[in-house]
């Protein structure tokens, strides 16, 4: 479902050292903009809905049932952290 523009955050846990992140990447291309900041951890940009998102990320190919993931939304002004200045900026330059 479409609707207006959020950031999404999306974390994993990974059940072994194989990490499908090519793959997940590509699925990521499916939003606005999208920008890893950790190992397991990635923010879109994205008018689809958390469910949309969620059916995406279970298709992804090499993705084991035994890999989990959380999504939350979060909007400007709903987070604060310590960060790379790249990743302010890319937050700050999507903002409307």
């Amino acid at each position: 479902m479409k609707g207006a523009f959020r950031f999404i955050q999306v974390s994993f846990v990974f059940t072994t050292s194989s990490h499908p992140v090519d793959a997940l990447e590509n699925a990521f291309d499916n939003a606005e903009d999208w920008l890893r900041i950790a190992d397991h951890l990635w923010i879109l940009y994205s008018d689809a809905d958390l469910r949309t998102w969620r059916n995406r990320i279970k298709r992804v190919a090499g993705l084991l049932s035994t890999d989990t993931f959380f999504l939350s939304e979060f909007t400007e002004g709903e987070y604060s952290g310590y960060q790379l200045q790249a990743t302010w900026d890319w937050l700050l330059k999507l903002l409307p």
